[in-house]
């Protein structure tokens, strides 16, 4: 007897036989949860799990969603990352930053286990002197790009007024913020 299931295009996966060996979900602990910013071509509503393998695990991947693999310390693969030798994405970026910081899988374990605060991390884009920034809760401005940038918002404001940089909902009139000098 197998299950079929699908992938995330529709198709279908191979069967997996009712024999095959479980995941090990209760080694499994939730560590992030990460929503694209509204507006981008590309959007995800994904979670980051961790857990520590076994010692003689050997990690494969599907060949549809998951390309290929490497399995490496998170360290390695920020700087990899950083000599251009390997591509990562944002979320991935602050997640593996964040994992980084543990001594040993037995203390990210503790830790992701721990009762804590866990906001959801969706990005804000922000305009700097040195170019675009992405924030993130508990950076600094992010609640102020969040109140400036309409579309930083996660659902867009149903609107009267015509000033496009207006909030308020009605016919104001308000004149538009002053440009910052250059």
């Amino acid at each position: 007897m197998a299950r079929i299931g699908t992938s995330g295009a529709g198709e279908p996966r191979r069967p997996v036989p009712r024999r095959a060996a479980a995941p090990g979900c209760g080694r499994l602990a939730y560590y992030s949860h990460w929503i694209t910013q509204p507006g981008r071509p590309r959007r995800y509503d994904t979670r980051f799990f961790v857990a520590e393998a076994p010692a003689a695990q050997t990690p494969s991947h599907d060949n549809s969603e998951t390309i290929g693999h490497v399995w490496i310390r998170p360290a390695e693969a920020l700087e990899r990352h950083r000599r251009g030798k390997m591509h990562l994405v944002f979320p991935t970026i602050k997640t593996l930053e964040s994992i980084a910081v543990s001594d040993n899988a037995a203390a990210l374990m503790e830790f992701a286990r721990s009762p804590r605060k866990m906001p959801a991390m969706a990005p804000r884009s922000a305009a700097t002197r040195e170019g675009t920034k992405l924030l993130v809760p508990g950076d600094f401005a992010y609640a102020e790009v969040g109140k400036l940038d309409r579309r930083a918002r996660a659902r867009p404001l149903a609107r009267s007024c015509p000033a496009p940089w207006c909030s308020c909902r009605k016919k104001c009139g308000a004149s538009p913020p002053p440009t910052p000098a250059s």
